[in-house]
């Protein structure tokens, strides 16, 4: 069966090619004519044009029976490739999601392939079904269970919101917005109670509950909250001090042997420190630049 792909993408067209032929009669239509000559060089069929116009599938033969899939990448509206393929003919139409190919790439290519090593001079593939099972770290699992319990139970619960007024840093928050007018004040603040916090009261819960400080804040300021919200986002990622912050930092610490808690604390603490200053400065001077706002 002959099949067209529309990509741009020169990863997706390469794991198209491995995984469809030879079972299907493959060929691309690319829009880069420098990402077509170096396909073209590796041995695949590929016509370069531009996948809006309709002549474009007229000169690569498109028929109804063709099977045609347009990658979408999600930069950009496949709407008009759609009407182009319509108008030449194409009915067997499928749109293929980027997040999908690289999942079936990654296991093609992790569990399927053979590749040689040409130093011991011979050919396996890079995983086994049992390597998936094997030599788990019993305790990195329970503490990322534990982690992801703990944050499941406080934002069922609105614990981080209630734990945020007991401790009245949300009156504070409110007190400092309203004496210094300073948006870059009160980031700060926000952006760095979010990474201490959420060494200990899970990220994902902690950012919830600043989101809402957050918007209200801004709008006292009469400030758009897009900026704030995005830091906050950044930095909630950041925590590296506590096994608990997350369940990547759980499966870390418990998972690689000889891991010093005292070191983690420490080194974790510089970097959220790091974090604080990047996150800030990007949020109040690229994220506005980059969406137009004026703060």
């Amino acid at each position: 069966m002959r099949c067209l792909a529309v990509c741009q993408d020169e990863l997706v067209i390469r794991i198209l090619d491995e995984i469809l032929l030879p079972g299907f009669e493959v060929e691309f239509i690319v829009e880069s004519r420098s990402v077509s000559r170096r396909l073209h060089e590796a041995g695949i069929h590929v016509v370069a044009g531009d996948p809006r116009h309709l002549d474009t599938y007229q000169k690569a033969d498109l028929s109804p029976s063709t099977c045609v899939i347009i990658e979408d990448n999600g930069r950009r509206s496949p709407r008009k490739i759609l009407e182009a393929v319509r108008d030449a003919g194409g009915t067997l139409v499928y749109i293929l999601g980027i997040g999908a190919v690289y999942f079936v790439g990654f296991i093609y290519f992790a569990f399927f392939v053979n590749f040689h090593d040409k130093k011991l001079n011979i050919r396996s593939r890079l995983l086994y079904a049992p390597d998936v099972a094997s030599n788990l770290p019993a305790k990195g699992f329970i503490l990322a269970a534990a982690s992801i319990g703990f944050a499941t139970f406080l934002l069922v619960f609105n614990l981080d919101t209630k734990f945020l007024d007991f401790i009245g840093l949300t009156t504070f928050l409110n007190n400092v917005a309203m004496q210094t007018r300073a948006l870059i004040i009160v980031s700060v603040i926000l952006t760095t109670c979010t990474v201490f916090i959420s060494e200990f009261m899970s990220s994902t819960a902690t950012a919830v509950a600043f989101f809402t400080v957050a918007v209200a804040l801004c709008k006292s300021l009469n400030v758009p909250a897009l900026p704030i919200l995005i830091g906050i986002s950044a930095v909630a990622t950041v925590p590296s001090m506590s096994p608990i912050a997350s369940p990547v930092n759980a499966m870390a610490f418990g998972g690689i042997k000889g891991v010093s808690l005292r070191r983690m604390i420490t080194v974790g603490f510089v970097m959220d420190l790091a974090a604080i200053v990047v996150v800030n400065l990007w949020s109040l001077i690229y994220i506005p630049w980059y969406y137009r706002i004026r703060l």
